[in-house]
């Protein structure tokens, strides 16, 4: 069963089960069909709605503050300390794990500049069945701030990790683990959850033959091999594929907190999937990797994002989907024979150990 990311935004909330737990129960409201039509673009169990928040124009297409990736301290909203009438704090005996009633935290801009109309998605593992459950989102007022009530049936967690995007922006979508180890049923994010804006293709070849593949232009060089017919998006079209490099140093880079020291990283958009075998990657060798050294491919988990032997990669969690070679000329790095991009959300790599 897929879980795709209409669905999940489709502001009903959805569950899945991504294969992670062997017999566990699947939540999903969508069809258990992975047959698609002939000229789609979008899973064809995403819902069919115009009220789908991903449907929304693009909105901002200004060249992102390189400058202020990396020198801004985040200011807490008062809000996110503020009271939260009701929240239910009592935890049930029965659950042998970590109970959480309500998320709240909030989204902001590289430099810190609140994102209203943010869609934050809590994504839980439910104990003890592990089925994964993906919340309604929550929308970030004014201030940034938003807030996600937690369904009284999926309050006992094993792990959980946000999900962040500003529908039709251009943002790259964000995924953040949070440690629930000993949490309290009211869940605050003291770190904000930073959005990244891509900068559109450098060359995007028409769309043409959709079973043709094309080398796409992304930011400083990158280079996407892509077959338009195996990439499903809930977030936007083939049109709209944009990209950017992030200094790994950048503020706000939740999952590198606990993730492997990469030496690139690429943010994507819009978030979605390429089927077996992925999209090949063309690298610039800025790092300046001696010709022939060998290098690892990461990217990160998201919503439906799956490895080329089918099975989910863990949100918010860096995959290593393959390796790549640094060409003889010393000029770029390229995924190695049969290894593909399996999905749009970022792209990392670093030099092999």
């Amino acid at each position: 069963m897929r879980c795709w990311l209409a669905v999940a935004l489709a502001l009903t909330g959805a569950g899945c089960d991504d294969g992670g737990a062997e017999g566990a129960p699947a939540d999903a409201t969508a069809p258990a069909s992975d047959a698609r039509p002939a000229d789609a673009g979008a899973r064809p169990d995403a819902e069919d709605t115009d009220a789908a928040p991903d449907a929304a124009p693009r909105t901002d297409d200004a060249a992102p503050p390189v400058d202020e990736d990396v020198d801004w301290q985040p200011e807490v909203p008062a809000a996110v300390g503020a009271d939260i009438p009701d929240a239910p704090t009592d935890r049930p005996a029965e659950c042998a794990a970590e109970w959480v009633s309500v998320v709240r935290g909030w989204v902001v801009a590289p430099g810190g500049a609140p994102l209203p109309g943010a869609k934050a998605q809590v994504c839980l593992r439910v104990s003890p069945s592990n089925t994964l459950r993906c919340l309604r989102p929550g929308d970030a007022d004014a201030e940034g701030v938003f807030t996600v009530q937690v369904p009284d049936e999926v309050r006992c967690v094993s792990h959980a990790a946000m999900r962040v995007l500003l529908p039709g922006s251009g943002k790259a979508a964000t995924y953040c683990e949070v440690d629930v180890t000993g949490a309290p049923p009211v869940l605050r994010l003291p770190d904000p959850l930073v959005l990244f804006q891509t900068r559109p293709a450098l060359d995007l070849p028409p769309e043409g033959d959709r079973d043709a593949e094309r080398p796409i232009v992304i930011d400083d060089g990158l280079v996407l091999d892509l077959v338009p017919r195996r990439y499903y998006t809930g977030a936007g079209t083939y049109e709209d594929i944009a990209g950017r490099r992030v200094p790994v140093d950048a503020r706000g880079l939740c999952f590198l907190d606990d993730g492997p020291p990469l030496d690139g990283l690429y943010a994507l958009y819009p978030e979605g999937s390429v089927d077996a075998p992925g999209a090949p990657v063309h690298l610039p060798n800025t790092t300046g990797l001696p010709p022939g050294t060998t290098v690892e491919l990461f990217v990160l988990g998201g919503l439906d994002c799956r490895g080329a032997d089918g099975r989910t990669l863990p949100e918010a969690s860096w995959t290593v989907f393959g390796t790549g070679t640094v060409r003889a000329d010393g000029t770029m790095i390229d995924s190695d024979p049969g290894v593909g991009l399996p999905c749009l959300t970022w792209l990392g790599y670093r030099r092999a150990p």
